[in-house]
């Protein structure tokens, strides 16, 4: 069975030839997406790396989102839930080439996304390697409503990709142009099939997408053993697997980008120049941050209300503990240095923290 980290390797491979830069700023994925996920997850936002990061200075705060999702989790069938939903991950492709569109669902209808798809043929100066589209979306799912007892539907409220992304841009041989969501591209309304749902209730068109790419894996007896969506205006079929343990993905995402970050880490005791050492700074501060946005939704969406606030105001009080270290830093008239010694500072304190969330979520 396919599970979520093969949408995370692909985003810490395409980390390892993304160099954060000024002219790129903000372009972290979670970050952007943090208000619609809440304004306790938007609490989180890193303060975001000098010459380099990504990210604002400023957490920002979407309480009305946050009331959204509040009020979009309540519209829920009778019986189908969107935490039902949230059991599974939901992955789109055709079986062959080199993309793939996988999501999940978390329990208020908060949805978010990672879309890849790589062509090594195309190539031209400066990336000799090839081309890779990429796209991080989010939104928010709502009116889910009962048909019979094995199909449901719902609408797409909401849907935005990682606007501050936009365009292209060349790292390290490697072209990185920015798309849209395939799965759930031009679609307003998705039909939702449960497991026990006979395949013949699906049109020709939308098996073709369920049946040749995932077979037994989701069809036993001419009927689904996972949950099935359904792109209604484009007949993509979307199979549901389960959806990994909180722990296992916690640690499977450290891992990921921890790599990365000790990639960036082994590049910089090499480092000659000022310049160089900015620049990876800037990039362990930025794989840092957006692990830390992975982990911190994981927390949000897995930790009983009741143990919720106290993790969340620990949460701020580290925020603004790192941000006025980080303020001392940039007030020091320290030249270029001074922006490796804040990268520096923010990368490690970031990465820190990573490891006892991580720490929470294993033991939970």
């Amino acid at each position: 069975m396919k599970k979520r980290i093969v949408c995370v390797i692909l985003a810490a491979l395409m980390l390892q030839g993304c160099g954060a830069n000024k002219d790129n700023e903000e372009t972290l994925v979670w970050e952007s997406i943090d208000e619609s996920a809440g304004d306790e997850l938007g609490e989180n936002a890193s303060a975001g790396s000098e010459n380099g990061g990504t990210g604002s200075k400023e957490s920002g705060n979407a309480g009305a989102e946050a009331e959204a999702d509040k009020e979009q989790g309540e519209k829920a069938g009778e019986d189908l839930t969107f935490e039902d939903l949230a059991n599974y991950t939901y992955e789109f492709s055709s079986g062959a080439g080199g993309w793939s569109d996988e999501f999940e669902i978390e329990k208020d209808g908060y949805f978010h996304g990672y879309y890849s798809d790589s062509d090594m043929g195309d190539t031209g100066e400066g990336y000799e390697d090839g081309t890779m589209y990429i796209a991080h979306y989010s939104g928010h799912l709502g009116n889910l409503e009962k048909v019979d007892d094995l199909t449901y539907t719902m609408t797409i409220l909401d849907m935005k990709t990682d606007e501050k992304q936009a365009g292209e841009y060349i790292e390290d041989g490697m072209r990185y142009v920015i798309a849209g969501p395939y799965a759930l591209s031009a679609c307003d309304s998705l039909t939702i099939y449960l497991p026990g749902t006979k395949t013949s209730k699906l049109s020709e068109a939308e098996m073709s997408w369920i049946e040749p790419v995932y077979g037994s894996s989701i069809i036993e007896n001419d009927a689904f053993t996972g949950v099935v969506l359904v792109n209604n205006p484009n007949q993509y079929g979307i199979g549901g697997f389960e959806r990994m343990p909180v722990s296992k993905r916690a640690k499977m995402d450290y891992d990921t980008y921890k790599e990365s970050f000790d990639y960036y880490g082994e590049r910089l005791t090499e480092a000659t120049t000022t310049a160089d050492m900015v620049q990876l700074t800037g990039n362990q501060a930025e794989v840092a941050d957006e692990l830390l946005n992975e982990l911190w939704l994981m927390v949000k969406y897995n930790t009983p209300s009741g143990q919720y606030k106290p993790l969340l105001e620990d949460q701020r009080q580290w925020l603004k503990d790192r941000d006025a270290h980080l303020k001392d830093i940039s007030s020091q008239d320290l030249g270029s240095m001074g922006t490796v010694d804040y990268n520096d500072y923010l990368a490690t304190e970031t990465m820190n923290r990573c490891e006892k969330l991580l720490s929470y979520l294993v033991a939970s």
